[in-house]
């Protein structure tokens, strides 16, 4: 898969995950990060977008990818989707926050 294809097949709500894409995109770490982080620091400067796509699943997807691959600049970022007003972040992540976030 190509940098492209795996964020068209990680953008969306899939009834099952996307294993492919995930698997190809560590082959293509070095030219998904910077997009990624993109991705994520986009929502985390406009939670609005998750809010009106609720079947938007990119950046819930770079979090753990950027996690995964101990990305620095994802901290910030990931602190930052923590730090969204009120229960914004648990509302919008569902269980990641509560689940996963501790090991991201």
């Amino acid at each position: 898969m190509t940098p492209d294809e795996i964020l068209i097949a990680l953008t969306r709500t899939s009834k099952v995950v996307p294993r492919d894409a995930l698997h190809a995109a560590t082959l293509h770490r070095e030219a998904l990060t910077p997009r990624l982080l993109a991705r994520l620091a986009e929502v985390v400067a406009n939670p609005k977008l998750l809010e009106d796509d609720p079947d938007l699943q990119l950046p819930f997807y770079a979090m753990y990818l950027l996690a995964g691959w101990r990305e620095s600049q994802a901290h910030p970022l990931l602190l930052g989707f923590l730090r969204l007003p009120g229960e914004q972040a648990l509302d919008l992540s569902c269980d990641i926050v509560t689940e996963d976030m501790s090991r991201m």
